[in-house]
C-alpha cells in the first residue's frame, strides 16, 4: 500500500475520480452476494410460475445463482450454490403462497411500522430531554 500526503484537504469531486471503477459485491462475501442477486429474481420467477411447483423453481433458482457465481474472480463450489438455492427455493416456496402472499406483504409492513414507531418515540424522548436541558441552562443564565 502506498500512502501520499497533500498539504491541502480533497473535494468531494477529486475523491469520486478516485473511485474504483466495479463495484465487486464480494466484499460482502460471495455467499451474501449470490444470495442477495438471487433471491430477489426467485420471488418473481416463483410469481411468475403461478406458485406451482418448488422443482421447477429451484432449477431455475440455481442455474441463476451458478450464472452469478461464474461472474466472481475466484467461484465457489457447485455444493455452495446448490446449498444457497435450496435455502432460497425452501423459504419461497413456504412463504410466498399466491393465497399467503397478502397475508406475508401486511405481516412485514406491521414489523415495519412498529419499528418505525419505536424510532419515533426515541427520537421524541432525546428532543424532549434536550428541551428541558436547554431551559435549564437558560433558567441558570437568567437567574445568575
Amino acid at each position: 500500500m502506498v500512502y501520499v500526503w497533500h498539504s491541502r484537504a480533497w473535494t468531494l469531486m477529486e475523491l469520486r475520480k478516485w473511485k474504483p471503477a466495479s463495484r465487486d459485491v464480494s466484499g460482502l462475501g460471495r455467499n451474501c452476494a449470490v444470495f442477495d442477486k438471487t433471491r430477489f429474481f426467485a420471488y418473481a420467477e416463483w410469481k411468475r410460475q403461478g406458485f406451482e411447483d418448488a422443482g421447477i423453481l429451484y432449477d431455475a433458482v440455481f442455474s441463476h445463482a451458478m450464472n452469478i457465481n461464474s461472474g466472481f474472480h475466484i467461484p465457489m463450489l457447485d455444493k455452495e450454490v446448490h446449498c444457497i438455492a435450496k435455502s432460497i427455493t425452501k423459504w419461497t416456496s413456504r412463504h410466498m403462497m399466491a393465497e399467503g402472499l397478502k397475508g406475508w406483504r401486511r405481516k412485514q409492513n406491521r414489523k415495519s411500522v412498529k419499528v418505525r414507531r419505536k424510532k419515533a418515540a426515541e427520537r421524541t424522548a432525546e428532543i424532549k430531554a434536550y428541551s428541558a436541558k436547554r431551559k435549564h441552562v437558560t433558567a441558570s443564565r437568567c437567574a445568575g
